[in-house]
């Protein structure tokens, strides 16, 4: 069982990195542009980055806050026992949250060298 899941793995990355591969050998629009960023697939990038950075600076928060609100009332309602559990929730939720305002952040400054 475990040899039909490490071919079955393996064959997964094989053909990942086939279909990458086709799909940068294939996109002859960067390729016929004088540079990278006056290209469809260069400017489409840049604004899809840039879109996507900006949708998350706004969505993370409010999901944020709604996930800890969720799991401080999952925390009210248990037990003394589950008491620990919810807040190691509560603590990754906004660990995680930061971290996604961080990354998009990160993303909207680098994005904006390219303009």
């Amino acid at each position: 069982m475990n040899k039909i899941i490490k071919f079955i793995r393996k064959l997964n990355k094989i053909i990942i990195s086939a279909f990458i591969t086709l799909i940068i050998f294939s996109s002859n629009t960067a390729l016929a542009a004088d540079t990278i960023e006056s290209s469809r697939l260069g400017t489409g990038l840049k604004n899809l980055l840039t879109d996507a950075s900006n949708y998350m600076l706004m969505i993370v928060p409010i999901l944020s806050v709604a996930i800890v609100a969720y799991f401080f009332v999952r925390k009210a309602a248990s037990d003394e026992m589950d008491h620990k559990r919810w807040q190691s929730r509560i603590n990754t939720a906004i660990i995680c949250g930061i971290c996604a305002e961080v990354a998009s952040a990160i993303i909207n400054l680098v994005s904006g060298y390219f303009q």
